[in-house]
């Protein structure tokens, strides 16, 4: 499925990369003390500056807000989850079958 580091003339991938500065352990970020604390900083920073930014939301205008965001998945789940037309949603190896060739 991906691409080998000979199919890309020897040269290594992003995920090399990022494998070889990226803490060798088991564990998930979140069950990590010292990473889920500076998370729990970020997060309260962003928070802060959010309010800034939104002109400290209360009341009517926080609920606005919050019912903004349900509204939005509430329209967009049942639009991406109608699926594609049949033509689309058929397998690659189908599609190329199906595909005409070069007019002759």
């Amino acid at each position: 499925m991906g691409s080998t580091k000979e199919d890309i003339g020897g040269k290594p991938s992003a995920g090399d990369a990022l494998a070889a500065v990226s803490p060798a352990g088991d564990r998930p970020w979140y069950k990590q003390g010292h990473l889920l604390g500076l998370n729990l900083i970020i997060l309260s920073l962003a928070l802060d500056q959010w309010k800034i930014f939104m002109n400290n939301p209360t009341g009517a205008k926080f609920g606005w807000l919050n019912m903004i965001y349900w509204l939005g998945c509430g329209v967009g789940y049942p639009t991406a989850s109608c699926g594609l037309p049949t033509s689309m949603a058929a397998s690659p190896a189908a599609s190329a079958a199906a595909k005409p060739g070069p007019a002759h």
